[in-house]
């Protein structure tokens, strides 16, 4: 994990994408990658305020300014929920199946 956070510190800090510095380049990263990995809104709050005072939407820009050196793509699978319920009416054994696509 240090070494792609130091990954992507060298890689801002090369593109230059950010022109004020108000907001350490290692603290960027982090957002970025917690963005990145979709780690939820409540934990990076916690993560990153207690380094800072740094916002959600902030995070949410420094990822959209810097979401082009992310080379992987995220690849949708097609999935199915399939659920299966049992029953007996008037004696009579019955399954109902129900499938979201």
């Amino acid at each position: 994990m240090d070494e792609m956070l130091s990954h992507i510190e060298e890689l801002l800090e090369a593109k230059n994408i950010f022109v004020r510095n108000r907001k350490q380049i290692r603290t960027r990263a982090l957002g970025i990658l917690m963005y990145h990995y979709d780690i939820s809104l409540r934990k990076r709050k916690t993560i990153l305020f207690s380094l800072k005072d740094i916002f959600h939407e902030s995070i949410r820009k420094w990822y959209h300014k810097t979401n082009t050196i992310f080379s992987v793509r995220k690849s949708y699978t097609e999935t199915a929920a399939v659920e299966e319920a049992k029953s007996k009416i008037n004696g009579r054994r019955n399954i109902l199946w129900a499938a979201i696509e």
